[in-house]
């Protein structure tokens, strides 16, 4: 009789969610293949909109649940619900053993994951590997996630080339592009008036999306960043849509200064816990574009085509297309920036603008090396040495 090929993803935030999709129907579709969906992280806290509601409204079964308590965002409680995650996965990989975990990015939810697999002896495909983002802690979680996976998807040849770098086997690194490209090109936009209609909010004739995480690797905390861009802000007059920070280190305190933004600013902004990522994407679709240091300003930006201003040095390391504008903290800087933005000459740039991420297959790419690819013996890890010159 014939066994279907088992394949476990873990999901714990809505962005990754959005890029997943793709990639999880595929699975889902395809009849050699068996999909086992693990939810964990800020999908199922109330405080960041419990978005697991969009996973099963998407018509995906969730196999099994990890909460990890993210109720405190100091770095103890991180490293707890960190330990959390590779408890509750190691639970599951007890009795559930999938044929391949299969992973995206980079965050400390996915880490623990990834651990628990790693002593379980289950292969893991991590997808996004060799990116860097050197403001923030998720550049070391990404490289160890990658050093214990032994198949790999990235994104460009450049990113292929640095899992190759980092010692890893060629033949099990793949440049497939990204499954965001894929994500997003087959998203249903919603329509401005229902978008008005559903979300309560008024278009204008300019209007950015802000989308801004912490960044605890810089000269200034999180907050006094945060308190720059407001006052950048303030000098335009297009209306804002606040989107919440990420469950990092000082998150809590950037979604606390939103709130108060917005409750003293009710005619100009907006804030949400999560749009969702069909509605994210059809809120960006009507803003003249993006103001914050989000990984969307590089990618989802990019391929709607809309400008996105990227603040300090969280995504430092990221390919990038012409759509992103690199800026410092300083409110003087983004000010500058958001000018820059909002100028005609910029704004019909984009009309030609080229994707560096790949053409929207990636997804069809992954699944057809996770049905192939031989898994005998792949847990034994070799080093590739490269040739010194």
């Amino acid at each position: 009789m014939f066994k279907k090929r088992s394949i476990a993803v873990v999901t714990g935030s809505r962005a990754e969610f959005g890029l997943l999709k793709p990639v999880l129907q595929k699975i889902k579709d395809d009849e050699q293949l068996e999909l086992k969906l693990y939810v964990t992280g800020m999908h199922i806290e109330g405080r960041f909109g419990r978005t697991v509601t969009e996973i099963t409204a998407a018509g995906f079964d969730i196999s099994k649940q990890v909460d990890i308590f993210l109720q405190d965002d100091t770095p103890r409680g991180v490293s707890r619900s960190t330990a959390l995650s590779m408890m509750g996965f190691a639970d599951i990989f007890a009795t559930d053993r999938p044929d391949v975990l299969l992973v995206l990015c980079d965050r400390f939810e996915i880490f623990g994951a990834v651990s628990a697999a790693c002593v379980h002896g289950i292969p893991v495909a991590h997808i996004h590997g060799g990116e860097l983002t050197e403001g923030v802690m998720d550049e070391q979680f990404r490289h160890c996630i990658t050093k214990m996976s032994h198949i790999h998807f990235t994104a460009t040849d450049e990113y292929r080339n640095r899992v190759i770098q980092m010692g890893e086997q060629p033949d099990r690194v793949f440049n497939t592009g990204s499954p965001a490209v894929d994500a997003i090109l087959a998203v249903d936009l919603i329509s401005k008036d229902q978008l008005e209609s559903e979300l309560g909010l008024r278009f204008k004739e300019k209007n950015l999306l802000i989308t801004f995480h912490p960044v605890i690797l810089d000269e200034m905390s999180p907050k006094e960043q945060f308190v720059e861009m407001l006052k950048a802000l303030d000098a335009t007059e297009a209306y804002l849509i606040f989107t919440y920070a990420n469950a990092d280190t000082g998150g809590t305190e950037i979604n606390k200064l939103i709130e108060d933004y917005v409750s003293a600013n009710q005619e100009r902004a907006y804030v949400t816990k999560s749009f969702g990522h069909q509605r994210y994407l059809s809120v960006l679709n009507q803003c003249t574009g993006m103001v914050g240091n989000s990984s969307s300003g590089i990618l989802e930006a990019a391929v709607c085509k809309k400008g996105a201003v990227n603040i300090g040095i969280r995504q430092k390391g990221r390919v990038r297309g012409d759509n992103v504008i690199d800026c410092g903290i300083s409110a003087r800087e983004i000010a500058l920036a958001i000018t820059k933005l909002e100028s005609e000459s910029f704004q019909t740039s984009l009309t030609d603008l080229e994707l560096p991420y790949g053409d929207g297959k990636s997804a069809e790419r992954i699944v057809a090396i996770l049905k192939e690819i031989e898994l005998g013996g792949i847990s034994i890890k070799k080093f590739n040495d490269l040739e010194m010159k």
